[in-house]
């Protein structure tokens, strides 16, 4: 039941282990409301809404999230905002202001921020690593007739089975902007791993054709995109009227959850 059902599930949607998830990052009101009706059944009846379809909790926008980023990336610069990428803090330290040293720039701030799922060691003034899950994303343009069927809808979770996927998107199924910019039996899907994957062409169409049982699906192209986040501690790291934490460390995976944790923790 755990490996087949509960894993799959929380692994995918999540990205982190059932064993190493905290619970309340997974069912978020859903415990306090059970609690409240002394049952899991009439909590998640109560909370979910009673015309949801399957799928509905999940939304995007036409042309992807690399819309959002753009769009906030503008927003910030017009704000005078200096964004500087690749740039690892070598050191970090606390006085009357946060001093931070970088290999390209020294900064004196206010406030810090930390986004990069770790936490600030104030004896030894420096960030410490936490557990990380490590994500394998294979984004691949396939052409097929079968997959015209849309059989797994647009996706699935899937049980681990040796080196295979843990869930795939079928992202012509899924948005359907995405159907109006391929070409007829041009397809394109995701399929997510744990661990660090470099597959090649054959590999790709192989778990193509075993997820979504299809045969003589052509591999047009594909890329895969690895990286690492930060397991979602079941604490709240130390921090001071100075300093903040954000992202997957405290608030658990998806932008919704990072956002809702964000605003609630800012308004205490």
């Amino acid at each position: 039941f755990f490996q087949k059902l509960v894993e799959p599930v929380v692994s995918g949607v999540h990205g982190q282990s059932a064993k190493t998830i905290p619970a309340q990052r997974i069912f978020g009101s859903v415990i306090e409301k059970a609690k409240e009706l002394d049952s899991l059944t009439a909590a998640v009846g109560f909370l979910r809404p009673k015309n949801s379809r399957p799928g509905s909790a999940v939304g995007s926008i036409r042309g992807g999230m690399n819309v959002v980023i753009n769009t906030l990336q503008k927003s910030l610069e017009d704000l005078g905002v200096s964004i500087i990428t690749g740039s690892a803090v070598d050191s970090l330290s606390l006085s009357s202001v946060w001093e931070i040293e970088t290999k390209q720039k020294s900064f004196n701030a206010d406030y810090l921020v930390i986004a990069s799922g770790q936490v600030f060691d104030p004896e030894g003034s420096k960030l410490i690593d936490v557990p990380k899950n490590q994500t394998s994303l294979v984004s691949v343009m396939v052409q097929s007739d079968e997959l015209n069927e849309f059989a797994l809808g647009p996706g699935a979770l899937l049980a681990q089975n040796g080196d295979g996927p843990k869930a795939t998107t079928h992202l012509n199924s899924k948005w359907p902007w995405m159907r109006e910019v391929l070409e007829p039996s041009i397809h394109a899907i995701r399929l997510s791993f744990a661990g660090v994957l470099e597959p090649d062409k054959a590999s790709v169409s192989e778990w193509i054709e075993k997820t979504y049982a299809v045969t003589g699906a052509e591999v047009l192209d594909f890329r895969v995109d690895t990286w690492s986040s930060p397991q979602t501690l079941s604490f709240d790291p130390v921090g001071n009227a100075s300093l903040g934490y954000v992202g997957s460390l405290v608030s658990g995976n998806g932008l919704t959850a990072i956002a809702k944790s964000h605003l609630e923790r800012s308004a205490k």
